[in-house]
């Protein structure tokens, strides 16, 4: 994993600025510590800062230049399966001069062309020089791990990189607030799922996207990932899924241990991470690191138990940190500068002192993330399920999909008393057909997708994995990359994501059981505590308790001031919600965050303010 930057000018007598082309890459060289290099041709300019991980070797280094066609990338990423690529390319006739997946990349579109990225398992931002064809060639992995920024300047030049700010910083003419973008994630909460950005006139690549340019040209971005998301089980039982499920994630988990440098994992006291630990001990038979935050002093975030028990089970080599951000201000602007923006809520903390403490042992780690949205994993999609489940009703008109949904009502209830709905009111809120929520979904990924037809369930779980996920993506990269950390998501193996939305809602949530079908896996794997948890916490943060400290309250409160632009800008219902979060979180004086007000909506509000800060300063 590494970052990118780079130009692409209209006029191809010039050539980029060899210093500007080294300030940007410096500007992200946290993302590659081990070597930063520039490669210029007339028109053309790329920058490439190194985190080594596949052949450690120098030669591996990029920008790469493939000996046969001329062709020059950088690349941030990995390709998972690089070696069964390589090998069919050894046979097709092609010949190499290293062990790295970048050269795979090069010599695979030499072969395939843009349908190369078809062929890839992994995650990237890829740009690549086409010499022959004097062009462009830019893509993005299929769900967004990895981020690639660019936009066009006033001269018509082509500019993009890793991360927005080795652009702001060097192109002044990007440093602008997008101030109704912004307005719209303080109230919305969306943002990296958007072709938009923070700042006006830089974009995003979509995830599963390409452009392809000659000088001059505006991008262009077009789908490569043709998949329609459908259920199709029909030549499948039961046992049949639980098996193609098992080997899915057993082989997502072997294909992200390749490495030439140590591998560890993130560990919580859940489901997903530890089912990961799990697995890879039992694959690789030794001892595995693995990171941890714990709270041993704020009981209502700590998970300390289910962490040791898991560490117990599989006989890792485990780390802990326990944040204590006596200076919460200064933590919350750096955050705000690693992040290129405002942030969700102060989970991002706790993640980030996660990847600190990782950088100390490691270079890569694995993460259980998206395994909630594409499973069924939060305890407020017990309600869409209960909606698929009325659904049945009105299509079969029988006894039997009554009762089953009696029986799931009442098993949810005694689990969560708040998380049911009576079947009247399910009947009442299913007469209209399923739908999206999301505002100009357009212009998102989710734009190529329609709805399940009688499903509110997996209807939920595709657009969240295509909205709300794609925040906790561009978290987990900035987070993982400050402290130049690979961070490899198994869960989110393109095998998987095709597979998981084939299957009808019963694999997701059953009963009272969240992510029913991993959790069936897990029932063999994790210790009983851990397996029958009953609570969900994440990447949790005692943040009241950082915001109730008196000068910081103080410092908050100010925002929300008729002075202040951006809180004049918020709709009045926002403002008043906004309002009245803080005043209850103002009262509130217990260890728990129960009854403290909304506090991500908060966060999203006084980043915002503290990013726009930074803009103007």
């Amino acid at each position: 994993m590494c970052g990118i930057a780079g130009i692409f000018s209209p006029n191809n007598e010039k050539s980029p600025s060899e210093v500007l082309l080294s300030a940007m890459i410096q500007t992200i060289a946290h993302r590659g510590p081990d070597a930063q290099e520039i490669w210029i041709n007339q028109g053309v300019g790329l920058a490439h800062a190194r985190l080594s991980i596949i052949d450690l070797a120098t030669s591996a280094n990029q920008p790469m230049v493939d000996s046969d066609s001329g062709n020059v990338i950088v690349f941030n990423g990995e390709i998972y399966n690089y070696i069964e690529l390589k090998n069919e390319l050894i046979a097709l006739g092609y010949i190499f001069q290293t062990k790295s997946d970048t050269e795979v990349i090069l010599k695979a579109y030499n072969q395939w062309g843009v349908d190369c990225l078809n062929r890839f398992n992994g995650m990237w931002a890829i740009v690549l020089f086409d010499r022959k064809q004097n062009a462009v060639f830019c893509s993005r992995d299929r769900v967004g791990i990895k981020p690639f920024i660019y936009g066009v300047t006033a001269k018509n030049e082509l500019v993009f990189a890793s991360e927005a700010k080795a652009i702001t910083q060097h192109f002044s003419e990007f440093n602008l607030v997008n101030q109704e973008f912004l307005q719209d994630f303080i109230e919305r909460d969306f943002f990296a799922c958007y072709k938009e950005t923070f700042y006006k006139n830089l974009f995003n690549l979509l995830p599963g996207h390409y452009f392809f340019i000659k000088p001059g040209e505006i991008p262009k971005q077009i789908r490569y990932w043709a998949w329609t998301p459908k259920l199709d089980i029909s030549h499948m039982n039961e046992r049949d899924i639980q098996e193609k499920f098992e080997h899915l994630l057993t082989d997502a988990i072997k294909l992200r241990f390749r490495s030439d440098v140590p591998v560890g994992s993130c560990l919580s006291g859940g489901l997903d991470s530890g089912t990961i630990v799990g697995i890879a001990s039992k694959l690789f038979d030794k001892r595995i690191h693995t990171f941890s935050c714990i709270y041993p002093n704020t009981p209502a975030f700590d998970e300390s138990h289910y962490i040791h028990a898991s560490v117990k089970k599989f006989n890792t080599i485990p780390q802990f940190v326990e944040p204590k951000h006596n200076d919460f201000i200064s933590m919350m602007r750096d955050s705000v500068y690693e992040q290129d923006g405002p942030t969700g809520g102060p989970s991002i903390l706790s993640q980030r002192a996660v990847m600190e403490l990782a950088s100390q042992n490691v270079k890569v780690v694995l993460d259980g993330q998206g395994a909630d949205e594409l499973l069924g994993g939060y305890h407020s999609y017990f309600r869409y399920s209960l909606l698929s489940q009325a659904r049945d009703i009105r299509s079969n008109k029988n006894l039997s999909s009554v009762l089953n949904y009696w029986k799931s009502s009442a098993k949810i209830k005694k689990r969560f008393p708040t998380g049911t709905i009576n079947i009247l009111k399910s009947m009442a809120l299913t007469q209209s057909p399923v739908s999206f929520y999301t505002r100009n979904r357009e212009n998102t990924q989710l734009g190529y997708f329609q709805e399940y037809e009688n499903d509110d369930l997996n209807t939920i779980l595709l657009e969240h994995v295509f909205t709300n996920l794609t925040n906790l993506l561009h978290y987990e990269d900035r987070n993982s990359m400050r402290f130049s950390i690979e961070s490899r998501l198994p869960f989110l193996d393109y095998r998987l994501v095709e597979f998981a939305f084939s299957l009808p809602a019963k694999y997701k949530i059953r009963g009272s059981t969240t992510k029913w079908l991993l959790h069936g896996l897990a029932s063999s794997i994790l210790p009983e505590e851990v397996l029958n948890r009953k609570d969900k916490m994440g990447f949790t943060t005692p943040a009241h308790q950082w915001f109730l400290q008196d000068e910081n309250l103080a410092y908050f409160k100010g925002y929300l001031s008729e002075k202040n632009s951006l809180y004049q800008s918020l709709s009045s219902g926002m403002r008043d919600y906004l309002n009245n979060s803080f005043k209850l979180l103002s009262e509130h004086k217990h260890s728990s965050p129960e009854g403290a007000g909304d506090i991500n909506a908060l966060w999203r509000f006084f980043t915002a303010n503290m990013w726009q800060e930074s803009v103007a300063a």
